[in-house]
């Protein structure tokens, strides 16, 4: 008995004499060859059992910080895993899960470590700044626990789902998960499945299942891309993601990533075949089949694209994203139908949003509904009473439904909150058009085209303008200028050949009716018109052969024409 409460009161003074800090002793990862590793690269080419996790995970930190001492850190962890050991001991603790709770009190009760509720953060990834904080997330503080789990030498593992990271015990009897995130508590497997959507159908699947210290840090580099694309360095984040998957090629979510790294640098193919690559591992994930859908609408494959949007809402009807852009798609291959009921789905998420209704009441201008365009642009005002977007498209609405007093007071108040948007003065010119305001509409087009010199639709309307005013030389300017942005606009090219007749200068006309006809062999007005410019050049032949192919074309030929090429007229 005395024997006993001696052996006691010695054990005890043993463990207060060590709990300080870091006293000798072996580790069970003494020897292993990633502890002497002074590179990344040379980590990745070692077997799995060689690596170090802390020591890999201190060289990614020294990359990002390169004033980090893996020295200095390294004995941190060392000193933290003595500490569990020395609390293990005097509670008599072998390797059996009861030595989860000691860990679990010594980082969350006693070091007082604890979770962020958002990744938004870089240090709270790396290992340095986890250390020095006290905080991570999901992976960062998984690594921390694995990093004194195998100095201690217990079987713990690292454990990946989409969208968090774990740990677990698994001795071959007994296996507990372990959340990091939630002060070491064990959820079931059920709760990671129904949770991150793990539906067990992978091929070669990595989620839920133990890891080796490779793939983890797999898993690290995926985390690692998001981080660089997050910051805008885009280079950094496609290596990072692609040597990712390269670890780790069931990861599905590291397939994801890539592509959005791909789709963010204008890659669309290579990102396609990322996302077809995810879809392949897990075909139920919404968000990936919306950023395919994004990726085949880079290429103009709208149907595509609709088909993918339709996919990700039949997933999650709750993908708001996903609604605007399948009405954007729809609205390309002119679906109005499917593209308004996706706006107004997007709508009852954002009811209040000003963009979503301006949106929606553009897609009822395509549909022709211009009462219901009006509707929502006036309500898109209300919200936001300096959207010159809605002010431009209800300028435009009231243009077609004929109100001109509507159209102009809407446009002109797009001016004075977006004065330099060339198509607010398109459309203003526009109104003056209808009002006969010849001089006020050649103002605004030149306004137009000095804010936007390549604006082509507004050069050739500044030209009809000057055709209008009988202001020929002026007109040829601009149809001139207009065609080095426009050479093949069919009408752009008779209105030039227009010009150049009004002036007599049937030569110059015939050159671009006849380059008009080029473009379309069967525009009969060309037809017609270079039949007039060949008959003032006496080249009656010729004119003849094409009032004749207007003839067909359906073109209804003047009778004075008829007449003057009569086989018995003269000019």
């Amino acid at each position: 008995m005395k024997k006993n409460i001696l052996f006691s009161v010695l054990l005890s003074l043993i463990v207060t004499g060590l709990a300080g800090a870091a006293a000798p002793g072996r580790f069970a990862n003494e020897g292993k060859a990633g502890l002497a590793a002074r590179s990344i690269d040379a980590v990745l080419v070692m077997p799995a059992k060689d690596v170090d996790i802390a020591t890999a995970s201190l060289l990614l930190a020294k990359q990002w910080n390169p004033d980090v001492s893996i020295i200095r850190y390294r004995a941190k962890i060392d000193n933290m895993a003595l500490n569990v050991r020395q609390r293990m001991a005097r509670k008599r603790i072998g390797i059996e899960p009861a030595a989860i709770k000691v860990i679990n009190d010594y980082l969350y009760d006693e070091l007082k470590f604890k979770a962020v509720p958002y990744a938004d953060d870089p240090q709270d990834l790396f290992y340095d700044s986890v250390i020095d904080r006290r905080q991570g997330y999901c992976l960062s503080l998984s690594i921390l626990y694995l990093s004194i789990a195998e100095r201690l030498n217990l079987p713990i593992y690292g454990v990946v789902v989409p969208g968090h990271f774990f740990v677990r015990w698994d001795d071959g009897k007994n296996r507990i998960n372990i959340e990091t995130t939630s002060n070491g508590s064990n959820p079931p497997d059920e709760h990671y499945r129904q949770k991150f959507g793990v539906t067990g159908r992978e091929p070669d699947r990595i989620y839920m299942e133990n890891l080796n210290n490779i793939q983890i840090l797999g898993c690290f580099y995926n985390n690692l891309g998001n981080l660089y694309s997050d910051i805008s360095e885009p280079i950094q984040a496609r290596e990072s993601l692609e040597r990712a998957v390269e670890i780790n090629p069931s990861l599905a979510l590291g397939h994801t990533n890539l592509g959005n790294v791909y789709l963010k640098a204008n890659m669309p193919e290579k990102a396609i075949k990322q996302y077809q690559t995810a879809l392949v591992i897990s075909n139920d994930d919404a968000k990936t089949h919306n950023n395919l859908g994004n990726a085949y609408n880079n290429l103009n494959k709208f149907e595509l694209a609709a088909l993918e949007y339709e996919t990700a809402l039949k997933l999650d009807p709750n993908l708001n994203e996903a609604y605007r852009n399948m009405a954007h798609a729809c609205m390309q291959i002119q679906d109005y139908k499917k593209a308004a009921f996706a706006m107004v789905k997007a709508l009852t998420f954002e009811p209040e949003s000003d963009e979503l209704l301006s949106e929606l009441g553009d897609v009822y201008v395509a549909m022709q509904d211009y009462d219901s365009a009006i509707k929502h642009f006036v309500h898109a005002i209300d919200i936001r009473p300096n959207s010159t977007w809605a002010y431009r498209s209800l300028g435009f609405a009231y243009l077609q439904k004929g109100k001109m007093t509507d159209a102009l007071k809407q446009y002109q108040a797009a001016t004075k909150y977006e004065p330099l948007n060339a198509d607010v003065y398109y459309g203003l010119a526009q109104v003056y058009n209808k009002l006969g305001k010849t001089d006020d509409e050649i103002a605004a087009y030149k306004q137009a085209i000095s804010i936007n010199p390549e604006f082509s639709g507004a050069i050739i309307n500044l030209g009809n303008a000057y055709q209008a005013r009988e202001k020929y030389a002026e007109a040829i300017a601009e149809y001139s200028r207009a065609l080095k942005f426009d050479s093949k606009n069919v009408y752009l090219l008779y209105n030039l050949g227009i010009a150049y007749s009004r002036m007599e200068k049937h030569a110059e006309a015939v050159a671009q009716f006849l380059a008009a006809i080029k473009v379309d062999p069967k525009y009969g007005d060309a037809h017609l018109a270079v039949a007039i410019s060949y008959y003032m050049l006496n080249k009656i032949d010729l004119a003849k052969a094409h009032v004749q192919q207007a003839r067909e074309l359906g073109t209804t030929i003047p009778a004075d024409l008829e007449n003057a090429l009569k086989p018995t007229a003269k000019k």
